[in-house]
């Protein structure tokens, strides 16, 4: 059951009616498809008796708004801690209005440890200095 999409519903000032006609999206293993986030959307039944199906979604906002699902509680730090820099930053662990008593979510990675020589806590314990 490929992935089933309400083509320019994201556009709609109406409600969505759970009867729309949908556009079910059928592609090859490996391929990809890229929507607008405020389109609707659904996953199509897997009716395959012996085959999982697999699905990455990845999902990009600006900087000052919270995606659906937190990154950053959702992949356990052991595994984060392993990945890029750069992918560590698209999970989340980065500066921003959203910090953590004004830190870098980075820090937390490290268990407490100031990535940045420079940087000082003032609540005892929180890293270490």
């Amino acid at each position: 059951g490929a992935t089933h999409l309400v083509p320019y519903s994201h556009k709609w000032t109406r409600a969505v009616n759970l009867k729309e006609k949908t556009v079910q999206v059928t592609m090859k293993s490996g391929s990809a498809v890229l929507w607008v986030g405020g389109m609707w959307h659904a996953g199509g039944a897997n009716v395959s008796k012996d085959r999982e199906r697999l699905a990455l979604f990845i999902s990009h906002n600006v900087g000052y708004l919270r995606q659906q699902e937190n990154q950053v509680l959702s992949v356990p730090r052991e595994v984060a801690r392993q990945m890029p820099r750069k992918l560590q930053r698209l999970l989340g662990y980065k500066g921003g209005i959203w910090q953590i008593d004004f830190r870098d979510h980075l820090d937390f990675l490290r268990d407490g440890e100031v990535i940045h020589p420079s940087a000082k806590v003032a609540q005892k314990g929180w890293c270490k200095l």
